[in-house]
């Protein structure tokens, strides 16, 4: 029984969009930083027991997205923020 020899064909790289640097711009005030996505979850306390908010215009790293909103690291801590209320920043 003769074995033919096939040449395989060469690997597409593939590329993890939550590899690449993707960040999320703060496009309002007071926004809201939530433990799940869902504007009944917890939201994001400080030690101090207040609330806190990123500030207008800050960048938060975007490690992924479910439904309205964006997951984001903030403060050590994967948090998520409403889409409503920043943009994408590549």
């Amino acid at each position: 029984m003769a074995v033919e020899a096939v040449e395989a064909a060469p690997e597409e790289p593939v590329v993890d969009s939550l590899s690449l640097d993707k960040y999320v711009k703060v496009t309002g005030t007071h926004v809201r930083l939530r433990h799940l996505p869902s504007l009944n979850s917890q939201i994001y306390m400080g030690a101090n027991g207040y609330p806190v908010y990123p500030y207008k215009g800050e960048l938060l790293k975007c490690i992924g997205e479910s439904g309205d909103f964006y997951m984001v690291e903030y403060d050590n801590r994967t948090l998520y923020i409403s889409k409503q209320y920043c943009v994408p920043v590549y």
